[in-house]
């Protein structure tokens, strides 16, 4: 249904926008770059990441040229909601649809946060087929029907919506910046801070002399979880416990936090203020590790065995520790000691405890919390 200038339609997606099929050879073809899937972030308009051409294999099925200023649309498990703005030109495999807006039908900066709306990606996901790698095609979103506002209307909302964009870019760009520095200062810390600290060469790098080298289990006791399955579901006795989705690194997402029944033998799972929790299990092999600290933020709260507890013991302040293992240094330790079993990426509790950690004196590491606080 055709919009007009003055009223709101009911619009057809394929009536307001366009797939665009522009074969090429990425290896002739003069581009530089790629996008694959995992280069799209959820819920991100843009670009963070790419590949660049010629530097492996890409195969068969990279070979749709994009342009900047069109949409990329990930057709396969829909329900990850990758949609990105391009801003330069490249290459992407058949299963992402390059997309355009008809300007006389849709403001095209519109476009995108069309395609970012919860309706939009039900409608993708209720026409998936597939079950493994469950996928649409054009004609399934084409069909996808929503209300376009007259023109001028479309530009006010998009003003506003890139306006939020543009605030949460720059909060994100902050965010990443603050964290490297945080790394560089936990970095220069352990190498010594000035020319005249005097290092010891351990087997994690250089320290400065005055620290120690010591196993995680030598200064914090650490243990696996509650197991949670079908009996402990039923029983009568509810608390609350930690799943691997409230441990983030560094802090605690605590928006959904579920039950699970309790015996009396459970309160050895109790957490404890200061505790450490490390995750020990994630698809994703750079989030293995990722640790944050309890504050005692809920009475008589559990973590399933998923993760991991330290809780130290006197000669190492908690909030050290947790700098020490969301570290640069502490993140390569968990990389290099992950076991991979059917697509999930694993460390156990030897792993944790057999961590190197260099240790100055409580003063020190008193000084250095201060610092990255």
């Amino acid at each position: 249904m055709t919009n007009r200038n003055d009223t709101t339609s009911i619009v057809r997606f394929g009536d307001v926008a366009r797939t665009v099929r522009n074969v090429v050879d990425p290896e002739t073809s003069g581009l530089e770059r790629y996008i694959a899937g995992e280069h799209m972030d959820t819920d991100d308009l843009r670009l963070r990441r790419w590949g660049t051409i010629g530097d492996g294999y890409l195969g068969p099925a990279f070979h749709m040229k994009f342009e900047a200023g069109q949409i990329l649309y990930g057709s396969r498990r829909t329900y990850l909601r990758k949609v990105a703005l391009a801003d330069f030109d490249g290459v992407c495999a058949n299963t992402t649809f390059v997309i355009e807006a008809i300007p006389e039908r849709i403001l095209p900066e519109l476009l995108p946060f069309i395609m970012q709306t919860e309706s939009f990606t039900q409608h993708s996901i209720l026409r998936s087929r597939g079950s493994t790698n469950p996928y649409v095609t054009w004609s399934d979103i084409a069909r996808y029907e929503f209300p376009l506002p007259p023109l001028n209307e479309q530009r006010r909302i998009a003003e506003i919506l890139w306006a939020v964009e543009e605030a949460v870019n720059e909060y994100q760009s902050t965010q990443s910046h603050l964290e490297s520095y945080r790394d560089v200062f936990i970095a220069r810390s352990m190498h010594g801070n000035n020319d005249y600290d005097v290092l010891q060469d351990s087997k994690i790098g250089l320290i400065p002399a005055s620290w120690e080298l010591v196993e995680l289990q030598d200064v914090a006791d650490v243990i696996y979880g509650l197991t949670v399955n079908p009996t402990s579901r039923n029983l009568p006795i509810k608390s609350p416990y930690l799943r691997v989705a409230n441990v983030m690194r560094g802090y605690l997402s605590l928006e959904e936090v579920k039950e699970i029944g309790v015996t009396e033998d459970d309160v050895k799972y109790v957490l404890k203020s200061g505790d450490v929790l490390v995750v020990e299990g994630h698809a994703d092999v750079f989030e293995i590790g990722r640790a944050a600290i309890w504050e005692e933020q809920i009475s008589n709260c559990l973590h399933q065995n998923h993760i991991l507890r330290a809780r130290c013991t006197g000669a190492v302040s908690p909030y050290f520790l947790l700098a020490y293992i969301n570290s640069p240094r502490g993140r390569s330790y968990f990389r290099r000691m992950t076991q991979s079993t059917s697509g999930l990426n694993t460390i156990n509790s030897t792993v944790l405890k057999k961590m190197p950690l260099p240790l100055p004196s409580m003063e020190k590491q008193f000084e250095i919390v201060d610092r990255l606080r």
